[in-house]
């Protein structure tokens, strides 16, 4: 059995140097390389974050805007149908007191009609 590939990778660099220097130097470049790509990677997904956040707020905004036209508008409507709920009463109220004044006239009427009955005996 072969025992060179049981031994420390590490040992072979005390012996030699610059494969030590080159290993560590291709080691850094890698875990250069790594973190590189790690990072535009990051990079990306806070973009997409940030890209994700605006659409919502923009479309939380065109809400907003969009409710505030409608209690405008149904503020104005509502204000129609108080206006014209106060125009029925104040006809309820005209028609009213015709009522009363036409019972007051009923009452006459019948009034006149007994006098005229009384006289005519």
């Amino acid at each position: 059995m072969d025992r060179d590939h049981l031994r420390d990778p590490f040992e072979s660099f005390e012996n030699d140097p610059a494969s030590a220097r080159h290993f560590h130097d291709s080691k850094d470049f890698e875990i250069e390389r790594f973190c590189s790509l790690l990072n535009a990677d990051a990079t990306d997904q806070v973009n997409g974050i940030q890209s994700v956040m605006e659409k919502t707020l923009n479309t939380k905004r065109h809400a907003y805007h969009d409710a505030a036209e409608n209690c405008e508008r149904l503020e104005a409507q509502q204000a129609t149908c108080l206006s014209e709920v106060e125009g029925h009463e104040k006809r309820i109220e005209g028609l009213e007191d015709e009522r009363a004044d036409i019972a007051t006239a009923l009452k006459n009427i019948q009034n006149l009609q007994e006098c005229t009955n009384d006289l005519r005996k």
